[in-house]
């Protein structure tokens, strides 16, 4: 930090020059003081987020939940060269950010970065040192807070070309560093040909290419990629990276992480308005979309009226006597079962089925499936298998048995049976 001497300790006449040159040191300080990139206060969910060191992150949520505001972060610390937690390159970054429309591209992805209240700051109680607005500790001073200067600010900048200057809508911004960030409506093409460092894609992307398109731009530099969004149903490329970073949950490298964010974990929307949000909600899809941040695969089931709030329990032990059954359906590289109890006949359980189990295998063969069902059945009865018979008749291309037998031969290694069907189904 540059040392300010006391003024009356400046040698010679003190001259509107000195006087202006002071001044412009001291507001220099100040603006340092109030950097953004340095006052945001992730919370424990986005620190996660921040901290991850993984290739490719989701970062998933639901409305307001923060979500896009780490993500801009992320981009920002990035082409500033000042992140905290990963060594990017210093300066000359090419960064793509690629939006749902031009509209979204404007608002909110160009308007967190380049302007004013991206959050709220205030000055500390006991040091005086601008920090973030936090709601709960500051509620009694909200009328001493002030918008956040911009994410990047103004002397940071370069160049900004736009696609559509009276609408704020960026095509490219050059930093003075040698960073440029390139702004994409998801809706165009992807554009070939460029390397990149970093690539951000936030919410839904009309274009299905861009995806893989983006993969390749970002292999030379051994980039990085940010998906931001709330999983609606047609977002199926990020519905596969969400199964590829559940697959990678237990590896010891993980390439893909993805990371959620909650509505009820952000302090600075207050309760009432919480609570105004969820009155709106009225189908249990746009729930667990827009306030639990789940994926909406109504557009994918084979039954669409199916509602865990209409037909799920509370879970409570399978008692013995139950008849248990185990339904297979096999895979060259996805290999999947459901167990599920019918309970003893009585008026009170009239056409109830219990599911309570499942396995959904990647990268599966018949013993390692038969290996996953045997740590399922353990010391409990089952009735019978039943198996997909179409799936079960196909013959690897190489010949030999058929998936059936190799899943029967399976079972027999690890001893896992039923009543009626033995080792087969």
């Amino acid at each position: 930090m540059t040392r300010i001497p006391a003024i009356n300790a400046v040698s010679g006449p003190i001259t509107p020059q000195r006087v202006q040159r002071i001044r412009r040191i001291l507001g220099a300080l100040e603006s340092r003081r109030r950097a953004s990139t340095s006052l945001y206060e992730p919370l424990p969910s986005q620190l996660a987020f921040h901290q991850s060191n993984a290739r490719e992150r989701l970062l998933i949520g639901g409305n307001q939940s923060g979500k896009t505001l780490s993500a801009i972060m992320e981009v920002v610390w990035a082409a500033l060269g000042c992140h905290p937690y990963i060594n990017y390159p210093s300066g000359g970054l090419k960064i793509y950010i690629v939006g749902k429309d031009e509209q979204h591209l404007a608002d909110p992805l160009f308007e967190k970065m380049f302007s004013p209240g991206a959050f709220e700051i205030i000055r500390d109680e006991h040091t005086n040192e601008w920090r973030a607005f936090r709601p709960i500790d500051d509620e009694h001073r909200k009328s001493e807070s002030r918008p956040a200067d911009p994410l990047i600010p103004s002397k940071d900048v370069q160049e900004i070309s736009w696609r559509l200057k009276k609408s704020n809508v960026p095509k490219m911004v050059a930093l003075k560093n040698g960073t440029r960030i390139y702004f994409y409506p998801s809706s165009g093409k992807p554009k070939a040909g460029t390397q990149i460092h970093l690539a951000l894609f936030d919410e839904e992307i009309l274009d299905s290419t861009w995806y893989a398109e983006t993969s390749l731009r970002l292999m030379r530099f051994g980039g990085r990629f940010i998906w931001s969004a709330t999983p609606h149903t047609s977002s199926q490329g990020l519905l596969d990276l969400h199964d590829r970073a559940i697959v990678e949950r237990e590896s010891a490298i993980q390439r893909i992480t993805e990371h959620k964010l909650l509505l009820v974990d952000n302090p600075h929307i207050s309760e009432d308005n919480k609570e105004a949000m969820k009155a709106t909600i009225t189908s249990p899809d746009e729930w667990l979309i827009r306030i639990e941040g789940e994926f909406a695969t109504a557009g994918f089931l084979v039954y669409p009226e199916f509602s865990m709030k209409t037909h799920g329990v509370e879970p409570f032990p399978i008692p013995k006597l139950w008849t248990r059954y185990m339904v297979v359906d096999p895979g060259y590289q996805t290999a999947c079962a459901l167990f599920f109890a019918v309970p003893p006949e009585g008026p009170e359980n009239a056409q109830h089925v219990y599911l309570f189990d499942e396995i959904y295998a990647n990268n599966c063969d018949a013993n390692r499936f038969a290996e996953l069902c045997a740590s399922k059945v353990k010391d409990d009865v089952y009735y019978e298998f039943v198996i997909d018979s179409h799936a079960a008749r196909m013959t690897p291309m190489s010949g030999g048995l058929t998936i059936g037998q190799q899943y029967e031969k399976a079972f027999a290694k690890f001893d896992v049976q039923s009543l009626k069907t033995r080792f087969g189904f």
